[in-house]
């Protein structure tokens, strides 16, 4: 048998040439064909980078760089809250950290994100720590409220310090929120204490497999207090936070709506859906801040490019403030982006083309 099978192939050696080339060129063309399917599928995996920025706040922000003296150094930007005067209880600013992305709140961060707060009582430019006898008998006090947690008291003799050990948990069923309170005491001077304010920074520290963050950013922000200019009924009101008589509105890629008061009203919101969006986790029925979606929030969905919301507001039902990130869409340049602040439409007596966002309190 063997003498034959030798014999065959000494006969027919072309034959067997041509084949054991085939069968070579067969497995290399199945192998590279198994490349090119693979390739599609890994050039759809998304890194995290690919996502944009997973670690979000509702009031701290990206630290932007600033350039003195040559000397380059990141800085957070100054945000006043606005409130009403108060001389028997504390100004209440709400603080909540994020772990996904705030222009797609779909998208969360895979892992844990570990972090620590560094909290100073500054100057609204973020210069100089204060100092004793500038700060004097005033407090600022950082509750961690969820999770739960000890609270830290800025003073005259505590001007720094940190809340270390924060994470966000991950979760593959939702997006994770952390909560803090920060409460200026009562008696704050809303019209000479505007210079008085916290610097608050959210620095990410270590990750789980004992490594740096290479995707995480640091967020800061400097919070002061200032007497309100606006009033609505009811106890209520409206502004746009970055609202000042020295900011233009071409300075922000989004704005914080901030809605405030006492006893009960009727608030309406409407954004023109071609110029800005509205996080989405504040009115659906997937939102991660605890509001009642039906009754506390009414989504009336969207008619003739306008979406409207509805907040049925009671302090003593719900809550007495809410703070709702606002984005510009799309690349907006001079033509496009809003000149001045009148975009903003509140308790106006008649609509405008010009409005991108409408604020009635009833």
């Amino acid at each position: 048998m063997k003498h034959n099978t030798l014999s065959f192939i000494r006969r027919q050696w072309l034959f067997v040439w041509t084949m054991a080339v085939s069968i070579i060129l067969f497995s290399i063309a199945a192998s590279a064909e198994a490349t090119v399917t693979l390739s599609p599928m890994n050039r759809v995996v998304v890194t995290k980078d690919g996502h944009g920025i997973l670690f979000s706040s509702n009031i701290l922000s990206d630290m932007v760089e600033e350039t003195v003296s040559g000397v380059t150094t990141q800085k957070a930007t100054y945000q006043p809250s606005y409130k009403d005067e108060k001389s028997n209880e504390s100004y209440v600013v709400d603080l909540n950290l994020w772990n996904y992305d705030i222009l797609d709140e779909t998208t969360r961060y895979p892992d844990n994100i570990n972090y620590r707060l560094d909290v100073r009582l500054t100057h609204s430019d973020g210069g100089d720590t204060l100092t004793a006898a500038q700060v004097g008998t005033r407090t600022v006090v950082i509750t961690p409220t969820s999770p739960s947690g000890t609270p830290i008291t800025l003073s005259a003799t505590n001007l720094t310090d940190q809340l270390t050990d924060q994470s966000l948990i991950h979760s593959d069923s939702r997006s994770t929120q952390n909560s803090y309170t920060v409460a200026f005491s009562a008696g704050w001077d809303l019209d000479n204490d505007t210079d008085i304010c916290v610097e608050i920074i959210a620095t990410p520290t270590i990750n789980d497999s004992g490594s740096p963050y290479s995707d995480v950013p640091t967020l800061g922000r400097i919070i002061g207090l200032r007497k309100s200019r606006t009033t609505g009924s009811n106890g209520w009101k409206a502004t746009i936070s970055e609202k000042t008589d020295t900011n233009s509105p071409t300075e922000f890629d989004g704005y914080n709506l901030i809605l405030s008061g006492s006893g009960s009203a009727t608030i309406t919101i409407s954004w023109n859906t071609a110029k800005i969006g509205v996080n989405e986790y504040f009115y659906s029925t997937n939102n991660v801040f605890g509001y009642a979606i039906g009754t506390e929030i009414i989504d009336n969905d969207t008619t003739d490019g306008w979406h409207t919301i509805t907040i049925n507001a009671n302090s003593s039902t719900y809550r007495n403030r809410y703070a709702i990130q606002l984005y510009k869409f799309g690349t907006l340049d001079d033509s496009t982006d809003p000149s001045n602040w009148d975009f903003f439409a509140y308790n106006a007596n008649s609509p405008s083309e010009n409005d991108w966002i409408r604020v009635n309190i009833t």
